[in-house]
């Protein structure tokens, strides 16, 4: 095309990063030279941008890990307390009749009802996040960004189950111990 009424000068080759240097760099730079075209390639640029990108998302993801497993913690030391603290109510009310049947049914209900309002709330901090971004991206644009990272509803869904399982799992191991002391115990147990 070079030498026709418009005079192209460059060429612009637009590749995936995989694709080989023999099939496009060389190539390019071959025709190139050989129609007097002047070439740039920013393959490099773009593979040094992908590293940066690749090594922050590790870094908040390994920080992410970090701040969850602290706050499981945090929250599961709180579940054994507040457990401990319980021992003499379950214990009085196992001595008038209740048994251990209905209080595992009773503390069923509160750990998956603390799963739903976690789970609810975290959507709640999400929404709000949305809308206070929504002046720099609109919503649509963060939603398409969300499902080029491979986010979807199938994604969220799964993610919000297993927060529920997540927390059911650390109340449950948490309050195991009303279940399994002995009434006696339970009983002398102080407040």
């Amino acid at each position: 095309m070079t030498g026709e009424d418009f005079g192209y000068t460059g060429a612009y080759v637009f590749t995936n990063l995989d694709a080989g240097y023999l099939s496009t760099d060389y190539t390019m730079a071959w025709v190139c030279s050989g129609a007097g075209l002047t070439m740039s390639s920013s393959r490099e640029e773009y593979a040094a941008y992908i590293q940066e990108y690749l090594q922050t998302l590790v870094l908040l993801w390994s920080s992410g890990g970090c701040i969850l497993l602290a706050l499981l913690l945090i929250l599961g030391d709180m579940v054994a307390l507040e457990a401990g603290a319980e021992k003499r109510t379950y214990g009085i009310l196992q001595a008038i009749g209740m048994s251990k049947r209905q209080m595992k049914r009773v503390l069923y209900r509160r750990f998956l009802i603390f799963g739903f309002i976690g789970a609810i709330g975290g959507w709640l901090v999400y929404g709000i996040y949305l809308l206070a971004e929504s002046d720099s991206l609109s919503v649509e644009t963060q939603v398409y960004g969300l499902r080029l990272g491979g986010a979807g509803a199938s994604l969220a869904t799964g993610l919000t189950a297993g927060c529920i399982v997540v927390l059911f799992v650390l109340f449950f191991m948490g309050k195991r111990v009303l279940w399994r002391t002995e009434l006696a115990e339970k009983l002398r147990s102080s407040v």
